[in-house]
């Protein structure tokens, strides 16, 4: 289960999902595999003040430590201390394509001021996954 988990840690990050915490799990496993849900939480980013948003938000700073700390599976992926570049790798899932299909599927009441932010947003971090990978890596690295 380390893999999903690492894939887990790595998607929680980058839609800074802070309801994935050793308080509230939001996750079941059923044998070999796990169900995440409740996404209540998930792009914190928007609920930031202006100028306490991350500017390059594929470089996770002093300001997200509470984010990746509080994760259900840090402690364990610190201990394992595992490369996550091929999971970051599968941001680029998140293209053009995804985005016209989550669009489509939107009821237009659903797509207000704070939800045109997060396509931008995750794209950044999408366009910049190298440094992304190498700042998730440094999380399991301190």
């Amino acid at each position: 289960m380390i893999e999903t988990a690492k894939l887990i840690y790595v998607f929680d990050m980058f839609i800074a999902n802070t309801g994935r915490g050793h308080q509230r799990d939001n996750i079941q496993s059923y044998g070999s595999r796990l169900l995440i849900y409740n996404h209540e939480l998930a792009c914190s980013f928007l609920h930031l003040l202006p100028f306490l948003k991350n500017e390059t938000p594929w470089i996770l700073n002093e300001a997200d430590r509470d984010l990746y700390r509080g994760h259900i599976f840090y402690r364990v992926l610190k201990e394992l201390k595992p490369a996550l570049t091929q999971q970051v790798d599968q941001l680029q899932r998140f293209n053009q394509d995804f985005w016209d299909k989550a669009q489509a599927a939107l009821p237009p009441a659903r797509v207000d001021a704070k939800g045109m932010e997060i396509q931008p947003y995750l794209t950044s971090i999408v366009k910049s996954r190298s440094y992304f990978a190498e700042s998730l890596n440094k999380t399991l690295a301190m």
